[in-house]
């Protein structure tokens, strides 16, 4: 057979919520990060479950059409695992931590025993820096490995620890209270409370400066994996990762999707358009390799080598001589 394109490994989507597939179109962008949140508070109980099933399972047969072949998932509940037993997209599952005003967590703690049960891949984590106080925050963080953390996708989230901004005065109109805020600052609660042995993806990076990303490289011993979602943060703040700054620290980059809360596809190659001036071949290497490193599946995942099975995925519309995309650009199985 004849191919008329780039032929690359298999797709790895680092970040991403498929249970929230059924939020598609559903939450206006442009909000900010504080609106976002509440309009994702506001949807979460107005969809039938057989909805969202059905909206799950479509996107994760569209996925694994356009050549994924492993994602991290964000679960806060547990009606995908029954599907992703029988996907064949590999999953980590990534068991979500958060609220303010709980120390318990009975209903997370049943969604982790499932997926155990299941014999599903899973971790269990903290949703960010400013969702967990102290306690729960460290426990989880010292259960689970790898971590995924949604990190600095707003200003509000640094600004927060300054006792200001839109979380801030969030939490405030909710009654909430925090006990973290004397960290100082989100990168150094997480070199403060997570051992520098977990391997963890950091999620967006948005707002990330060059103190963090010097401060959580120089802690960990473990993988840290810097994981961008353009078109997500396009959509909630209007801006762009900070990827040229994770470009010249040489960090390990890796590329999701986010939700259809705040996307309308769960294309790795859309993504890719949005971020300009950065060569084809480290794109790709970001969608495949980069996101194989972050979910620890590198071994059999990510590039075309003797003794992996990382599958075979058709790139349509790339402009080699200038290691562009063009908007048509598309990807599609080939094994």
């Amino acid at each position: 057979e004849f191919f008329s394109g780039v032929l690359i490994p298999g797709l790895v989507n680092a970040h991403t919520h498929t249970e929230l597939s059924y939020l598609k179109g559903k939450i206006a962008p442009g909000g900010g990060f504080a609106g976002f949140a509440d309009g994702m508070s506001r949807q979460r109980h107005e969809t039938l479950e057989s909805e969202r099933a059905a909206a799950a399972a479509y996107w994760n047969a569209k996925m694994h059409s356009d050549g994924v072949i492993a994602a991290g998932d964000i679960c806060n509940s547990d009606f995908t695992f029954a599907r992703k037993r029988l996907s064949p997209l590999r999953y980590l599952n990534f068991i979500e931590y958060f609220g303010l005003a709980a120390t318990l967590f009975p209903v997370t703690d049943a969604v982790a025993r499932r997926a155990q049960t299941l014999g599903l891949r899973w971790s269990p984590t903290p949703h960010s820096t400013y969702s967990l106080n102290d306690t729960p925050f460290r426990r989880v963080a010292h259960e689970g490995d790898p971590l995924s953390i949604h990190f600095m996708e707003s200003r509000a989230e640094a600004e927060l620890f300054a006792g200001r901004g839109p979380l801030h005065e969030r939490n405030q109109r909710l009654g909430l209270t925090t006990d973290f805020t004397g960290y100082g600052s989100p990168a150094r609660r997480i070199t403060e409370s997570i051992p520098p042995e977990k391997n963890i993806l950091l999620i967006h990076n948005t707002f990330v400066d060059e103190e963090a990303v010097q401060r959580i490289e120089s802690h960990f011993t473990g993988r840290v994996s810097w994981v961008l979602c353009p078109r997500s943060n396009e959509f909630i703040e209007g801006v762009l990762p900070a990827y040229g700054l994770l470009r010249r620290h040489g960090v390990r980059i890796a590329l999701g999707t986010d939700s259809l809360a705040s996307n309308d596809t769960l294309s790795l190659v859309e993504e890719m358009k949005r971020l300009p001036n950065v060569p084809l071949h480290e794109l790709i290497r970001w969608g495949t390799l980069g996101g194989a490193e972050a979910l620890g599946i590198d071994a059999w995942a990510g590039s075309f080598e003797p003794g992996k099975r990382p599958g075979a995925v058709l790139l349509t519309g790339a402009d080699p001589a200038t290691e562009t995309l063009r908007p048509e650009a598309a990807t599609r199985r080939i094994v």
